[in-house]
């Protein structure tokens, strides 16, 4: 299973229900979400799936948020044979926009429905957030380093070869020398976008390490 690929598997396990029926009523414990209407301005889902998704988060998560630890956790099933904890640290950190340790509903549908019903520009802008780890707008060296070497953990070395640090910088150089135009040492969101867009070598080096199948 491919790293992206896993985090639509998680976001469904979390949203998983048993039945039709049992997600026509939303009940509401501690914290309280939007509505429904506004839920469903900001997704691509229609107000009886909101209701069914939200039922089912419910029953996973009683109090309506999911912390880190708990998210860690249910992401590292996917993955027994890597060390999960510094990807799923940053994809925690790329839903939770508030950096507040815990991820919303509102937070966890938004994402669910770009994964799941996005167009490839909206996938697109989602990755380039997960590699600008500061978020100030551009990827640096180090933050594409970091994704990558974290993506080989979640992965695992026992069905992978082991990444050197220079396999990683390697890596690193030929993107950067391919999208950073400017030789201003970051990469910005619509220099990404394009590049992406244009030509699927570049766009299968930054998001072939998640999942081709998503985008």
């Amino acid at each position: 299973m491919n790293a992206l690929s896993s985090i639509k598997s998680v976001l469904i396990s979390l949203s998983a229900s048993k039945s039709d029926n049992e997600a026509e009523e939303v009940v509401i414990n501690r914290y309280v979400p939007e509505s429904v209407e506004s839920m469903c301005r900001q997704t691509h889902y229609t107000p009886r799936e909101v209701r069914m998704i939200y039922r089912a988060f419910k029953q996973e998560c009683p109090t309506g948020i999911v912390y880190e630890q708990q998210f860690k956790e249910l992401y590292s099933q996917y993955f027994p044979l890597g060390d999960a904890r510094p990807f799923s640290g940053l994809l925690f950190s790329n839903i939770d926009h508030n950096r507040n340790g815990w991820i919303t509903f509102e937070q966890f549908i938004c994402s669910m429905s770009l994964l799941t019903r996005g167009t490839l520009s909206e996938k697109l802008r989602w990755v380039f957030n997960l590699y600008d780890l500061n978020g100030d707008g551009f990827i640096s060296r180090d933050e594409l380093t970091n994704v990558v070497v974290a993506v080989h953990a979640l992965l695992g070395t026992h069905t992978l070869p082991t990444l050197l640090d220079n396999t990683a910088r390697n890596h690193v150089q030929r993107i950067f020398k391919k999208m950073d135009l400017d030789n201003d040492g970051r990469i910005g969101v619509e220099d990404f976008t394009e590049a992406c867009l244009a030509d699927p070598k570049i766009k299968a080096s930054m998001c072939g390490l998640f999942d081709s199948t998503m985008l």
